[in-house]
């Protein structure tokens, strides 16, 4: 771990080997529990779906991974692709408000979409991912409000669900900024 969060050096061979482990027992994990359960039934297109989002998660890792940026650009920008990966997978799987395309689930892919380009113009740069993450975070928390202001969700559900959502784009901001502070100070 320690690898991970040093300054010097970019993370080594089985840290990117462990994303796409990880990627492959996430999606593995449904074909399993369908042995067991009939609550769990993906079809091929929901596999292939999970498929695709985890290998461009896993791709954007790898490119995050391989930056070389200090620790807090690693992590705040890991922590930024996992909510958006988490987030996507969320709402195309059940829909982060309700089930199917409701007003507010098509504003969050709407608003996932969004992040995703605004990441890929950001080109790696610590204060435009930081914006971004920001973004991401206040864009949930207005969505989620309007959400529960109309009714779409309960109060409480819908606040924690939320919040949920919104909390690695928050810390991601935070990370990002105090990436975007070192590289200004090393600059300077």
């Amino acid at each position: 771990m320690s690898r991970l969060l040093d300054d010097a050096h970019p993370p080594s061979l089985p840290w990117r080997r462990l994303v796409w482990i990880f990627a492959a027992a996430l999606l593995i994990t449904p074909a399993v529990a369908m042995q067991f359960t009939d609550e769990v039934a993906w079809s091929l297109g929901d596999f292939a779906g999970a498929a695709a989002l985890l290998a461009a998660a896993g791709l954007a890792a790898e490119v995050l991974l391989a930056a070389g940026r200090g620790r807090h650009f690693r992590l705040g920008a890991a922590l930024g692709l996992a909510g958006l990966a988490l987030a996507a997978w969320v709402n195309l799987a059940v829909g982060i408000v309700g089930t199917g395309p409701n007003p507010a689930n098509l504003a969050h892919g709407a608003l996932l979409i969004a992040g995703v380009v605004g990441a890929t113009t950001a080109r790696m740069r610590p204060r435009a991912l930081q914006v971004v993450a920001a973004a991401l975070a206040g864009g949930i928390l207005c969505i989620g409000t309007v959400a529960i202001a109309t009714g779409l969700v309960g109060g409480l559900e819908g606040s924690l669900s939320h919040l949920a959502l919104a909390a690695p784009f928050a810390v991601a901001a935070w990370l990002l900024g105090g990436s975007a502070h070192l590289s200004r100070a090393a600059a300077g």
